[in-house]
């Protein structure tokens, strides 16, 4: 069957071709609609130095330095990403136990020192208290392994900031253009093969 004829088949079924698109469409409407509204929190914090140590050669200073701070920023990202953490968050913003796995802890290593906290959760208040225990967990961790020594490292937080997540209208959307179609031109196509079968 050559091109132009499966275009007649189509215009021909274009009614069922725009009622099977249309229930896709709405679909897609339900979709927007029953979207979960979740909340993200950002914590960005940079690993540093209260005094910078010393070397024989003053070139290394800098890079030694720059090592073990990324060492300690990869530890830091790992307590942040640990079982412990999350259980701090659950008890300290008493989430129930159903509502447990909607909360969501990553670290983002965006240089060598310096790291992006996200967590996400539907209510904002969770995400309020829930950075305030991380930062408090964070810094009590590394107070136990750094002592009180001159040149300790430090946790320097930025601020925090905590946006609703956008609804992906532009990839619905595109899903339903995708599937509309296809399901469209399958439908049409089924159809008429059932026709000629049944003649």
């Amino acid at each position: 069957m050559e091109l132009r004829e499966y275009w007649e088949i189509l215009k021909r079924g274009r009614k069922t071709f725009w009622s099977v698109f249309g229930f896709c469409l709405l679909i897609g409407a339900l979709a927007v609609i029953f979207y979960p509204r979740t909340f993200e929190a950002y914590l960005p914090l940079d690993i540093g130095r209260l005094q910078q140590q010393e070397t024989g050669d003053f070139r290394y200073d800098g890079y030694y330095q720059l090592l073990a701070d990324e060492k300690i920023a990869d530890t830091v990202a790992k307590w942040a990403l640990s079982k412990e953490m999350k259980l701090k968050i659950i008890e300290g913003t008493k989430i129930g136990k159903q509502q447990e796995a909607k909360l969501k802890i990553k670290a983002e290593k965006v240089a060598a020192n310096y790291l992006r906290i996200r967590i996400s959760y539907p209510e904002k208040l969770v995400l309020e208290k829930g950075t305030e225990i991380v930062k408090v967990t964070l810094l009590e961790r590394l107070s136990k392994i750094e002592g009180q020594t001159a040149n300790q490292s430090v946790i320097f937080f930025g601020e925090k900031i905590i946006e609703q997540k956008k609804i992906p209208f532009g990839l619905i959307g595109l899903a339903v253009g995708i599937f509309g179609v296809f399901f469209g031109v399958v439908a049409v196509l089924l159809k008429k093969y059932f026709k000629a079968d049944n003649q």
